[in-house]
Formats: C-alpha cells, structure tokens, sequence
C-alpha cells in the first residue's frame, strides 16, 4: 500500500510561488510512489470556528467529532487523518524594507 499524502495551501494565489514549491514537493512524491493530494483553503467553505469543541476527540470512542458548521472542515480533516504525511504551506510576506 502506498503512502498518502495531503498538501493544505493557504495561498489565494492559484498557480503562485507558494503553489508551484508545494507541486514540485507533490510531484517528487508522486515520483516515489507516493499517493498526493492537494487541498487549495481558500477555495473552500470553512466557517469561522468558534471554539465550541464538537469537534475535539471524544474520549470513549477515540475519534474526532463533527464541526456543527456543517463546512469542508470534516472532509479536510479526515484527508489529514489518514496521510502519512502533511505539508503546509502558507505565502508569507516580508516585513523588512529594502535597502
């Protein structure tokens, strides 16, 4: 059975910097038998948590809960849940001036 892997990309820029690193990353893993899978955030419907913690782990059964927002966040959970491996990636943006 193959290794899975999930790339979750917090970039709203589709096709930019931070999109093309995370491809090549899957590409490679891909390349070594890896089974890849990309999850772009921003176009997803994720509502803004509110902490209520229906989601948190329930002690009895061992597994997570349900967000009661009824969004993607199950479904992207439960991609994370079952990868061997996880990128994050997340544009960041330089806060020093040039010289």
């Amino acid at each position: 059975m193959s290794k899975k892997a999930v790339a979750l990309v917090g970039s709203y820029r589709h096709g930019g910097i931070t999109e093309q690193a995370v491809d090549a990353v899957l590409e490679a893993l891909e390349q070594k038998g890896c089974a890849a899978r990309k999850i772009r955030l921003g176009d997803q419907h994720i509502e803004f948590c509110t902490n209520c913690r229906a989601c948190a782990a329930d002690s009895a059964e061992k597994k997570r809960g349900s967000c009661v927002h009824g969004d993607n966040m199950d479904d992207i959970l439960s991609y994370v849940d079952f990868a061997d491996m996880l990128v994050i990636a997340s544009p960041v943006i330089s806060a020093v001036s040039p010289p």
